[in-house]
């Protein structure tokens, strides 16, 4: 249990360490790169939501349409 505190904090640490030693430039490009695949993210599912939505009415339309019944003759 100790042993896991120990690592934990060094990789806490390691992690601020390496937070503090990023340039400006390179903190923005990563804002950027982050937003970008954000911005990805949200659009996917918008279309994803957007295509199950149309999908189910046109469902709801094709099942609400009265039923066509060929008569054959006798």
């Amino acid at each position: 249990m100790r042993l896991r505190r120990l690592v934990r904090a060094f990789w806490i640490e390691d992690a601020m360490n390496s937070l503090e030693q990023m340039t400006l430039e390179e903190s923005r490009d990563f804002v950027r790169r982050r937003a970008r695949k954000n911005l990805l993210v949200v659009l996917l599912l918008v279309g994803f939501v957007g295509a199950v939505f149309f999908a189910s009415f046109g469902h709801i339309l094709g099942e609400m349409r009265p039923a066509q019944v060929e008569t054959q003759p006798e």
